[in-house]
């Protein structure tokens, strides 16, 4: 499996300003916030129905907003500052937002029927996913069921990435340390004895349609989805179980 870690040093994600990716999702325009949309509405499709579900490393709280209020989901992140943020503009009943101390998940055993781990394996050391993925393991109901996404790093992602680094607002060349592919990454989950593991890829050229016209993105995602399923595509989609 290949890694990069070329110093030493760990990212400090408090760096990260408080509710960024919140605020590229509300802004509705351009590439990356289109990106987030998209992801976000093949996800909650892949959620299914379901009475308790944990995001691990939910950042701002953007996608548990996203998701039905009546139903009970929960967001965890190593982040004070964006637990913050998320209580404070997210919190609700039924919504709720928990800091990861120590690398220990702050919940029971069996307590989701299912958990969310969204563009988070990639900016972890292979050792540091294995034990964020007991954990996961260890909150999940038996049988429950586990849903990654991370980038596909056999696909055009390993240049789209350099393009971001150069351009972006946030750079990810110290963030992105583990590069999974679908081989890979269904080899780690095996070792880790999930089962039923389903890899699949998602979105190529979609997103950046939204610089021509927002709607078209979607239309485009459609055409994808049918006529396109191929390996290549940017990001890895995964559903698995305890």
């Amino acid at each position: 499996m290949k890694k990069r870690n070329p110093k030493k040093t760990i990212f400090n994600y408090e760096d990260i300003p408080i509710g960024f990716y919140d605020k590229i999702y509300k802004r509705k325009k351009g590439i990356q916030s289109k990106w987030h949309h998209i992801h976000y509405n093949l996800v909650k499709k892949i959620l299914g129905n379901y009475k308790k579900h944990l995001d691990v490393g939910c950042a701002g709280g953007t996608f548990i907003n996203f998701l039905d209020k009546d139903k009970f989901s929960y967001g965890a992140d190593v982040s004070n500052n964006q637990i913050k943020y998320a209580k404070k503009n997210y919190q609700t009943k039924k919504h709720k937002f928990y800091l990861i101390k120590n690398n220990i998940l702050p919940f029971k055993d069996k307590s989701f029927d299912v958990v969310t781990n969204l563009q988070l394996m990639e900016h972890l050391t292979l050792e540091n996913n294995e034990k964020l993925l007991k954990e996961i393991k260890r909150v999940l109901k038996p049988k429950g069921k586990l849903i990654i996404t991370t980038p596909n790093y056999f696909s055009p992602w390993f240049f789209l990435e350099k393009i971001v680094n150069l351009l972006g607002e946030i750079k990810y060349n110290e963030q992105h340390i583990t590069f999974f592919n679908k081989k890979n990454i269904t080899l780690f989950l095996n070792k880790l004895e999930f089962k039923n593991i389903f890899v699949s890829t998602n979105m190529f050229l979609s997103p950046f349609f939204a610089i021509f016209d927002w709607e078209i993105s979607d239309i485009i995602q459609k055409f994808e989805d049918k006529f396109l399923n191929h390996p290549f595509r940017l990001f890895l989609f995964v559903v698995c179980s305890k």
